[in-house]
């Protein structure tokens, strides 16, 4: 494991979480409002996502997260359900949740779920960042373990997937992955493909969605 926390470390400095700036210089207009990114979930990346809804919905939206990241847990769990209810399950949103690896544990689930059948992924990963929030060690590896078997995930499974080998290949796909999205940190919104400055609550988001669908619908909802 130690060589997998070396690549951590390195990770961590390669990708600065969005928790704001100790510099004191006055930021460039350019550094005050970046650049809009575009992006197009690869193919290789996408055994580790989860997604709720119609893959046809107008409207897409990748939400990156970590677990280590708080503010993506409180997302989830109080401002995702509204989204939900009100456009993805209607038809209308197709939301993807991106596991973007930012601590160890984060490397553990993914490692693990990404050999999983959709109905199983959905219901450990509903279920880890519920529990996520009370998780108090810098590696939660043995609570991550509980909530797999917990979730019908067999030990033998959970052997062969949480093994160095399967982090190498987790890693190395985070690594293509992160230096072809270059995103902050997390969380981060995309929608069809286009980074949202910030981190909007469901008020905000349901705003912008609203918008996007009249716009499409030349004005009609």
């Amino acid at each position: 494991m130690r060589s997998i926390f070396c690549i951590l470390v390195v990770l961590s400095i390669l990708v600065t979480p969005s928790h704001g700036n100790s510099s004191s210089t006055e930021p460039s207009p350019s550094e005050v409002t970046p650049p809009k990114k575009l992006f197009v979930m690869p193919d290789v990346y996408k055994k580790y996502t989860l997604s709720f809804g119609d893959p046809d919905a107008p409207i897409k939206i990748h939400k990156f997260f970590s677990f280590s990241c708080s503010s993506c847990l409180m997302f989830h769990k109080h401002h995702f359900p509204v989204i939900l209810d009100q456009f993805i399950k209607t038809g209308k949103v197709y939301w993807t949740l991106v596991p973007y690896v930012m601590d160890v544990d984060t490397l553990y689930v993914m490692a693990t779920l990404s050999t999983c059948p959709d109905d199983v992924k959905s219901h450990a990963y509903e279920t880890l960042m519920d529990s996520a929030s009370t998780w108090t060690e810098d590696d939660n590896k043995e609570h991550i373990i509980q909530v797999l078997k917990a979730c019908g995930i067999s030990d033998d499974v959970i052997q062969n997937t949480l093994s160095e080998t399967n982090y190498e290949i987790v890693l190395r796909d985070s690594f293509d992955f992160q230096d072809y999205i270059q995103i902050d940190g997390t969380p981060t919104l995309f929608i069809n493909g286009e980074e949202i400055p910030g981190i909007p609550g469901s008020k905000k988001l349901t705003n912008i969605i609203t918008d996007m669908l009249n716009s499409n619908n030349g004005g009609a909802q």
